[in-house]
């Protein structure tokens, strides 16, 4: 009997760049937050295995080509990071969280600081001027 707690359909799939939009997105971390909801999820990172089943469908629709796991599996890597470096400089003293806006902001010299460190810069520099790139809130609940 197959696991259905897979992160992940196992596919021949080529591996070619899906440009994501913005419905794409909102679609993929919708499912995964009602997913997460209901309790379809295995763990910290693993949903039941129809949950990528019901998703693809719906993706390739919005995306009008089809939409492979690799795809999938790259886009949530890509949402995890960004959730993560997010996370950990939100948790920093000198930095205060503006939730209207999902940005965070520090003062002019703790940002020129963090830039001189290159493995700083290249986690944070980008939540400098537009904050995290997707719905703070529907991460939390689906990277939580």
């Amino acid at each position: 009997m197959a696991n259905d707690c897979e992160s992940s359909v196992k596919t021949e799939d080529k591996k070619g760049k899906m440009r994501w939009t913005t419905a794409m997105d909102n679609v993929f971390l919708g499912t995964l937050v009602e997913a997460t909801r209901d309790g379809k999820r295995c763990g910290m990172t693993k949903w039941q295995d129809f949950v990528w089943k019901s998703m693809r469908p719906a993706l390739s629709e919005i995306a009008e080509e089809e939409v492979q796991q690799s795809h999938i599996d790259n886009r949530l890597r890509q949402m995890r990071l960004e959730y993560r470096n997010f996370l950990e400089l939100k948790g920093r003293s000198v930095v205060a969280y503006i939730p209207a806006k999902q940005k965070l902001e520090a003062s002019n010299d703790y940002w020129r600081e963090n830039m001189k460190n290159e493995k700083e810069s290249k986690k944070f520099k980008t939540f400098r001027d537009r904050g995290i790139k997707w719905d703070f809130e529907r991460l939390t609940i689906v990277m939580g």
